[in-house]
């Protein structure tokens, strides 16, 4: 006599696979949501050290449009400028300067008033700075010789570099040189 008989549930063996088969599909997509997340980390990282960057190349630029004087090369800007660059006080005229300082990675600045005691403190802007390099257009071209010209009528400022997670990058940026006013004695 034949007897009928219905399976019902899985072996062992078959949950052993199914639960081996989930556990390798749970680890890759937890595996890939580490990863998404790393790139995240790094991409904010990145976003806001450009968001650094750029603040900083702005406070430069709004120096450049009022300053009413300015001595530069290509790696040193000195203005006589009405707004202080650094610190929070009053209408200048204040004596600034921007160097970068290869020996260390850092863009500084420093000011002072531009009549009286010249003490000037270099503070630094930024760090993990690359390079800076400084041009002036001037009767239709760029130039980037020792000393710019008095008749520069755009300053273009160029800083490389690093996001934090050593991958440079560059940030340019041009000013207008307005020279209103130059009843201010000429910046040393």
């Amino acid at each position: 006599m034949k007897t009928n008989r219905t399976r019902t549930g899985f072996t062992l063996v078959e949950i052993l696979v199914a639960a081996s088969i989930t556990g390798m599909l749970v680890l890759i997509v937890f595996g890939s949501l580490g990863v998404v997340a790393r790139s995240s980390v790094a991409l904010n990282q990145r976003i806001d050290r450009q968001i650094q960057v750029e603040l900083v190349l702005d406070q430069i630029c709004t120096c450049i449009r009022s300053a009413k004087q300015i001595q530069i090369d290509p790696s040193h800007l000195e203005l006589l400028t009405s707004r202080p660059l650094i610190s929070e006080g009053g209408p200048g005229p204040y004596k600034v300067s921007i160097q970068f300082d290869p020996a260390k990675g850092q863009l500084l600045a420093a000011e002072c008033p531009a009549f009286g005691k010249e003490d000037l403190t270099w503070y630094p802007l930024l760090s993990n700075v690359r390079s800076l390099r400084f041009q002036w257009f001037d009767a239709g071209q760029w130039s980037e010789g020792q000393e710019g010209s008095d008749n520069a009528q755009l300053i273009k400022i160029r800083l490389d570099v690093d996001d934090g997670l050593d991958r440079p990058f560059h940030v340019e940026r041009s000013a207008p040189v307005c020279q209103q006013d130059t009843s201010y004695r000429h910046v040393r």
